[in-house]
């Protein structure tokens, strides 16, 4: 039941901001790290003029529009991650009941290249993912696999090495 006069809030490092019944919500600096810490059971989101453009959910994070990194983007795919490692066979017939497609968004009109998220799912349905909304995304760095694996197939039916 505290309210702040408008200017600026001064904190020590590691006072915090607490938000909601039960303080589910922290803001706060360690020293180093500036944290928003929700200890709720629903999930953090940015908004930009009420559209929720970036949502952290106990299942992973959203982003809704492009998003660009000025990095690197990986996955893990050690080995000491994995078990029951197994190469996958007929690749070329995988790619061959894939169809890639040229398209329009109907948000905003743009014209892109793709797959259509559901053929993909009757063929790979390792790299389709559903949302809670039924909203089907796909993982094209995991079709990569599937690629190498056809490339090889075709390599060796053209009697290369």
């Amino acid at each position: 039941n505290n309210s702040i006069a408008p200017g600026t809030l001064d904190m020590d490092d590691n006072q915090k901001i607490l938000m909601g019944t039960g303080d589910d919500l922290e803001i706060f600096h360690d020293g180093s790290n500036s944290i928003i810490n929700d200890a709720g059971t629903g999930t953090t989101r940015l908004q930009n003029g009420g559209s929720t453009k970036l949502e952290v959910a106990s299942t992973g994070v959203n982003v809704t529009g492009d998003m660009v990194a000025s990095g690197n983007v990986t996955a893990y795919s050690d080995a000491k991650l994995k078990t029951e490692i197994s190469s996958i066979d007929n690749a070329l017939d995988i790619v061959g009941k894939l169809r890639g497609v040229n398209y329009k968004w109907l948000s905003n009109g743009q014209a892109d290249i793709g797959v259509i998220a559901q053929e993909v799912e009757e063929v790979v349905p390792e790299v389709v993912k559903t949302s809670e909304d039924g909203t089907k995304s796909v993982d094209y760095g995991r079709l990569v696999s599937i690629l190498i694996n056809a490339v090889n197939e075709l390599k060796e039916e053209i009697g290369g090495k």
